[in-house]
């Protein structure tokens, strides 16, 4: 059997959130969350490790602001 590694994806439906994880059980093993906007088909936030991406977006979904920062530092304020 070739090595292979076992990847997960998991919805929270009324979060409106993914959980990823990639080469579960080796050393490689990484999780990235995402939250996604309530209305549009697109990201805020992206937790990958140690940073975060987050985005804001216009009511026509076009990106207006965007940040990448480390978990311990502000979240970026989106207002419209």
């Amino acid at each position: 059997m070739p090595n292979a590694t076992k990847t997960s994806l998991i919805w929270g439906f009324s979060t409106a959130s993914t959980l990823k994880a990639l080469a579960e059980g080796t050393v490689e093993q990484q999780r990235i969350s995402t939250i996604w906007h309530p209305t549009l088909d697109e990201p805020i936030r992206i937790k990958k490790g140690d940073r975060v991406q987050e985005f804001c977006y216009d009511p026509e979904g076009n990106v207006t602001r965007q940040a990448t920062r480390k978990t311990s530092e502000p979240e970026l304020a989106c207002t419209q």
